[in-house]
């Protein structure tokens, strides 16, 4: 009896197995940081100074530190003392004083004494409101005894007043003598006073009542006052 062979089987292939490839990770960018620029300081814009004026050569300012008299050429007030004038110092005439005087009794009180240097007058109401007619004048006196008149606006005032002194006696407004308060006459040839006879007509004016303005112009002009 012949033995029954075993069909030889086709042996199954076991697949062989594509290996999973582990994914490549994308590697993370750590971002560059952005540098804050540095910002430049505003500075500041300076103020530019304020600059007095020097007053110029034009308008030289009259220069002294002390005063040995003041005396009122036509004292206006009604009352005794009714307002003062301080000769002082052009940067503090009413705090640096070199000497007063009061109106109406015309009284001279001395001061201190101070280096020379750019004056000023302060007129202070007291009993009563300040008073000047245009035209009226101070003449000061130094200690060598030399006089000098300072001239004077009109003012009518119950306010302190300061009036900045030049070489000549005019009298300015500002410490930088621009703005002339009265001028000093100079060259006239007379001076006319115009208003009615009822009014007290300043020192050194000559009165006419019928003329008008334009019949005293002299060679030289004519500085009126008033009409």
């Amino acid at each position: 009896m012949s033995p029954t062979s075993t069909p030889s089987g086709t042996p199954t292939e076991t697949p062989t197995q594509t290996p999973t490839e582990t994914p490549t990770e994308t590697p993370t960018i750590t971002p560059t940081s952005t540098e804050t620029p540095t910002q430049t300081p505003t500075e500041t814009p300076t103020s530019t100074p304020t600059i007095t004026p020097t007053p110029t050569a034009a308008n030289p300012p009259l220069e002294t530190g002390s005063v040995a008299g003041m005396r009122i050429a036509v004292p206006r007030s009604a009352e005794e003392g009714g307002f003062v004038y301080y000769l002082g110092t052009a940067t503090d005439p009413s705090g640096e004083s070199m000497g007063s005087v009061n109106d109406r009794a015309n009284e001279f009180m001395a001061g201190a004494v101070y280096t020379s240097q750019a004056s000023a007058l302060f007129i202070e109401p007291a009993a009563t409101a300040i008073t000047v007619n245009a035209g009226d004048f101070l003449t000061i006196t130094n200690a060598a005894g030399e006089e000098m008149k300072v001239y004077l606006p009109a003012l009518d005032t119950t306010e302190d007043v300061t009036l900045y002194i030049g070489s000549d006696g005019a009298t300015y407004t500002d410490i930088a003598l621009t703005n002339v308060a009265c001028a000093a006459p100079t060259g006239v040839a007379v001076q006319v006073n115009f208003q009615p006879a009822a009014k007290t007509p300043p020192y050194g004016f000559y009165r006419d009542y019928g003329a008008v303005q334009e019949g005293h112009w002299g060679t030289v002009g004519a500085q009126d006052y008033g009409w």
